[in-house]
């Protein structure tokens, strides 16, 4: 079985430069921005991301975008050689030291590449997304992301889509898939700092 090479998720932590000079050494801005390689089965693989928080930092869990009405809705694969999707914007946040960033997937659909079908002689299925997503897929940090003030912290995440979409059927000699099967898992690649050091990953 195989599928996509991979997506990305880079997380930008930048120093804040707002009204208040107390406050502004405290607080840091986060953004997070989604990329996307070239696909073997699937023409397009779109997903609705209607949330992506961090968890920590004494604030329990803090929304960079929650919009459960108007979910971010990307095809994946549109997100390939240098282009990017922006998940979050640019937004300020304390200082302080995040343990987890989660991404909320409301649900997930693909299209299969010309000559290809489901066992239903569509091209077009809908994916079901584990109910456990809910609250949000779990990136798996190298560490804590330490969001210091002041500062510029670059952590790139790796959304694999082999990993994550698998497909089921007997596709190579009857060009058929069964089912797709959405496993979803978050690695963390790397992380530098402001001056571009690589501080883990």
């Amino acid at each position: 079985m195989g599928l996509l090479s991979g997506v990305a998720v880079a997380a930008v932590v930048l120093a804040a430069c707002k009204s208040d000079p107390v406050q502004s050494q405290r607080a840091a801005h986060i953004q997070v921005l989604l990329q996307d390689d070239p696909a073997e089965l699937i023409d397009i693989a779109e997903v609705w991301i209607s949330r992506v928080y961090l968890v920590g930092g004494g604030e329990g869990q803090l929304d960079l975008f929650h919009d459960p009405d108007d979910p971010h809705h990307f095809d994946l694969l549109e997100l390939q050689n240098g282009v990017v999707a922006d998940l979050t914007g640019e937004e300020e946040i304390p200082a302080g030291r995040y343990g987890q960033l989660r991404l909320v997937v409301d649900r997930a659909q693909v299209t299969l590449r010309e000559g290809y079908t489901f066992e239903d002689g569509e091209s077009v299925q809908a994916v079901q997304v584990p109910s456990g997503s809910r609250s949000g897929i779990k990136v798996l940090l190298n560490g804590e992301i330490e969001a210091e003030p002041e500062s510029m912290t670059t952590v790139l995440v790796d959304f694999d889509v082999k990993e994550n979409f698998v497909i089921q059927g007997d596709w190579e000699d009857r060009a058929e898939v069964r089912n797709i099967l959405f496993t979803p898992v978050l690695k963390e690649v790397s992380r530098t700092s402001a001056n571009g050091e690589d501080v883990g990953g």
